[in-house]
């Protein structure tokens, strides 16, 4: 599978203990580039995309999010262990783009919210139902009907 982060985050070094940027120590969200995000897998039920959001939302903090390889590599050690084969995530189209589910700019640190792992061919042109990205177990992304059913992966609001 590839090079797993396991359990670390990166804080930038300060001579000037008063200048720390604190939030980089926090659990709340991952404020800079290799940050770890911890994911919960959820396959209990298959839900529909809109379904497993607000379960995500009610019982963590959102659908998992991703902004470098490194979550990504997470994501299929999680999908992996427990033998998923496509799990919802939380990037859909709203009218004119892709978009993450967790809009909070924190979460995304200086990489914005722009990485992408599509499968050649896509994403698929709109064709009227709304789309939503599945992750297979090969780690490609498809666009995808909302209301299929998927096991989902959860994020926890915490970088570990």
């Amino acid at each position: 599978m590839g090079d797993y982060v396991k359990n670390f985050k990166f804080c930038p070094l300060e001579l000037n203990p008063d200048s720390l940027n604190h939030s980089c120590f926090s659990a709340d969200y991952c404020a800079f580039d290799h940050c770890a995000h911890n994911y919960i897998a959820i396959d209990k039920e298959p839900m529909t995309w809109f379904q497993a959001r607000a379960y995500c939302r009610e019982f963590y903090t959102d659908l998992a999010s991703m902004d470098h390889a490194q979550d990504m590599n997470r994501v299929l050690d999680k999908m992996n262990k427990n033998n998923l084969q496509s799990i919802w995530i939380g990037l859909y189209a709203d009218k004119f783009t892709w978009r993450w589910s967790l809009s909070h700019d924190g979460y995304y640190g200086n990489l914005k919210d722009e990485f992408r792992n599509w499968t050649p061919d896509e994403p698929s042109s709109h064709t009227g139902i709304p789309q939503c990205v599945g992750i297979q177990d090969t780690g490609e992304w498809l666009a995808l009907d909302c209301g299929q059913l998927h096991y989902f992966l959860c994020y926890d609001g915490k970088a570990i």
